[in-house]
């Protein structure tokens, strides 16, 4: 009886080992499992670039520049803003590449001699125009417009950010600054001068954007009711 039982168990033992060996060999001969397809759907997208259209599309408004009598027809994004300190006012808003900021200020008054002179400076160095400096001449209304620009040298020391970075520049400054001059009228002998600013251009930014930033400033007109005190 002993002997029939443990044949029994030999006999149990080698059915479930063969079993066992069976399953082993069919999974090992499974080919790998194929990766399923990614669905075009369910692939999240990155947000398409700005571009000039973009920003071009967008609808305009009619912004006082608040510490000069001047309005600028701007993207509805764009806002006039003072620094931390509220000493300095920037109109700015998004553009094609990056943000755009021009500083608003009021310049001291000058004479009559005085901007004749002014003006005599301004014709002589209007005929030293080269590629890295250049000023126009242009009137708009009874106002006279200056623009400057300037292309100046990569800088040869190292160049950090707000937290003390050392930042990599690869396009020169572009230096855009346009003066407006009003004209003495009755009951004021002076001419008052207005400026706008361009800050932290470079030519690489100047050259992506010029169509779009010549539209702003050939936008800008004269609004005496525009000249507001800060909120």
């Amino acid at each position: 009886m002993l002997q029939v039982r443990a044949k029994r168990r030999r006999s149990r033992f080698i059915r479930v080992s063969a079993a066992c060996v069976l399953a082993v060999s069919l999974v090992g001969c499974d080919p790998a499992p194929t990766p399923p397809e990614t669905s075009t759907d369910t692939v999240a997208t990155r947000p398409a670039t700005r571009t000039t259209v973009d920003v071009a599309a967008l609808p305009r408004k009619d912004l006082p520049l608040l510490v000069v009598p001047l309005v600028a027809r701007v993207p509805e994004t764009w806002g006039v803003d003072q620094n931390e300190g509220g000493r300095m006012l920037f109109l700015q808003g998004p553009g094609p590449t990056q943000l755009v900021q021009i500083h608003l200020a009021r310049r001291p008054s000058l004479s009559p001699t005085e901007f004749d002179a002014r003006q005599a400076a301004i014709k002589l160095e209007s005929e030293r125009n080269s590629n890295a400096h250049s000023v126009t001449v242009r009137t708009l209304g009874d106002l006279t417009v200056v623009e400057r620009t300037d292309i100046e040298k990569l800088p040869s020391t190292p160049v950090f950010d707000d937290v003390g970075n050392t930042v990599t520049v690869t396009s020169p400054p572009f230096r855009w600054k346009i003066s407006f001059y009003n004209p003495p009228m009755e009951k004021r002998k002076d001419v008052e001068v207005f400026e706008l600013n361009f800050v932290g251009l470079n030519v690489e930014q100047y050259e992506a954007e010029k169509t779009f930033l010549r539209e702003i400033i050939d936008s800008v007109r004269y609004d005496p009711s525009a000249d507001q005190p800060l909120p």
